[in-house]
């Protein structure tokens, strides 16, 4: 079968795309798109001390989701570190600040060990949850990494607790890896779901 090939110029699209009848496609589409978030996996912690993701590749940022985070002990902070080859996860150079409000409060703490994922404590009763996001920029990229996430804890008594993280890795090196944990004590229960987009 003979293929014709259209300048886009030529069409008239004043009615938006209205298609009518039977339109057949052939062929595979390959590749990844560019716009928009890609799901690429998911972890489930229960009474896990650490959730890990693995195998970044240059040229996307990735977004980690995550919900239903309830401590195993009471009263923590949950913790990014970031991973290059091994993996083998990096424990200084993080230039880290984490801070929000809460009812009749508000702080900030800074970290250059790690990334918090949130801050003023994940509980470990039934409704005291962390839920959230962080994005990382061209993690694999062999230059510095910048992160930036926001979320919410839910606590005992109404003490729910607004924050908003940010991190800038200062050694240029390219990551394949992270791991999230609780400053002390395992992962109860948590949802984690990776996801990439091109970074163009």
């Amino acid at each position: 079968m003979s293929v014709t090939k259209v300048n886009a110029d030529v069409f008239d699209l004043t009615d938006a795309y209205a298609l009518s009848g039977t339109v057949a496609f052939s062929g595979t589409v390959t590749g990844t798109p560019r716009d928009g978030w890609v799901f690429v996996s998911a972890v489930t912690a229960s009474n896990s001390a650490t959730v890990s993701f693995t195998g970044f590749e240059t040229g996307y940022d990735y977004r980690i989701d995550f919900y239903n985070v309830l401590a195993a002990t009471d009263g923590q902070d949950v913790y990014l570190q970031l991973g290059v080859s091994g993996p083998t996860y990096r424990t200084s150079g993080y230039l880290s600040i984490c801070g929000g409000v809460s009812v009749g409060a508000n702080n900030a703490v800074a970290h250059t060990t790690v990334m918090m994922l949130n801050q003023e404590y994940t509980g470990n009763a039934a409704d005291e949850h962390t839920f959230g996001y962080v994005e990382i920029k061209d993690p694999a990229a062999a230059a510095d990494t910048y992160m930036f996430g926001h979320g919410q804890n839910t606590g005992a008594n109404s003490t729910e607790y607004l924050w908003t993280a940010g991190s800038h890795y200062t050694t240029a090196e390219a990551i394949d890896a992270v791991k999230i944990y609780m400053q002390s004590g395992n992962l109860s229960t948590g949802e984690f779901k990776l996801y990439k987009r091109a970074n163009v």
